[in-house]
């Protein structure tokens, strides 16, 4: 009764992921082939993902961003700078730009994660991973918890009790997983769209709210092999539907065997140059599991 159950509920969420946007448009390529077993798609997805547990350092990337603010105004920066990234979830990203170095920083490490925005916001945000996508998380202009997650670092499950739920498509298979939470029960948690034909990259992953709704959509695209430890997307592009906001990354190469301070991986405890605010965004749900503990 309770697989039934959930997968009744993951084959909701896929009808209103499909009245709320489209599938991926299809590519030109030759027919697809014959549909595949789901422990088979899993399968060839993880043999292509960045297998390596040293960091990886991506001397150049571009990034473009399109960010609306709480009182509707529009900001647009163009940045660029330098990222390092390590499994399973570890990412730091610098950007700078033309007229002043350090005007972004955004990081993640097993625990937290953080972004710093010094031009027009003087702010920065931080939260614990165990609580995203719980809804008194306050939003953030864009989500360095869940970047990493688009990378390439962490495998994809195995077919269980969440997932994934399967949905094919001309050249595309869709794969749902979902998530258990002790008030709100099961619900759809993340989509992944992988081709059906060789080399089977994903192409899009949906990160879903507790409605179903996406609240980030990312387009991967022009993968690259790294330094032989697998796959990556060398441009992604990012939305934030609720925000209406956007993001373009485009990475010039990661490569191994960089020396890294590991205390990049580690959220600042001060304000950075130019901060004036710090946010912890999940203070919230802190309280509500522990009335009168501190942020720190």
């Amino acid at each position: 009764m309770y697989f039934r159950r959930v997968r009744l509920r993951l084959a909701l969420a896929a009808a209103a992921l499909l009245a709320s946007g489209c599938p991926p448009k299809p590519s030109e390529g030759p027919p697809p082939p014959p549909p595949r077993d789901v422990d088979d798609i899993i399968a060839t997805v993880n043999a292509q993902r960045i297998a390596a547990d040293e960091p990886l350092y991506a001397p150049y990337i571009t990034v473009s961003l399109s960010l609306r603010d709480d009182k509707g105004r529009r900001h647009d920066l163009d940045l660029r700078g330098s990222m390092v990234v390590r499994r399973p979830r570890s990412l730091w990203m610098r950007l700078d730009h033309a007229l002043e170095e350090g005007q972004v920083e955004l990081g993640s490490n097993e625990a937290e994660y953080w972004l710093s925005i010094r031009r027009d916001y003087a702010t920065m945000w931080w939260g614990r991973h165990e609580h995203v996508g719980k809804p008194e998380v306050e939003p953030l202009p864009i989500d360095p918890a869940r970047i990493a997650d688009t990378l390439g670092l962490r495998m994809l499950p195995a077919r269980g009790a969440l997932g994934p739920f399967r949905r094919c498509f001309e050249r595309y298979d869709e794969l749902t997983y979902g998530r258990n939470d002790p008030i709100d029960g099961f619900f759809a948690d993340r989509v992944y769209a992988v081709d059906r034909y060789p080399p089977f990259l994903i192409r899009r992953i949906d990160f879903l709210d507790r409605a179903g709704q996406a609240e980030m959509v990312v387009w991967l695209d022009d993968y690259c092999e790294t330094d032989g430890h697998g796959l990556f997307p060398r441009k992604l592009r990012l939305h934030w539907p609720k925000r209406d906001s956007s993001m373009t990354l485009g990475i010039d190469r990661l490569r191994a065997g960089a020396k890294v301070n590991p205390r990049v991986f580690v959220r600042p405890r001060t304000p950075p140059e130019g901060i004036r605010r710090i946010v912890q965004v999940d203070a919230a749900c802190e309280a509500a599991a522990s009335p009168g503990a501190s942020g720190e």
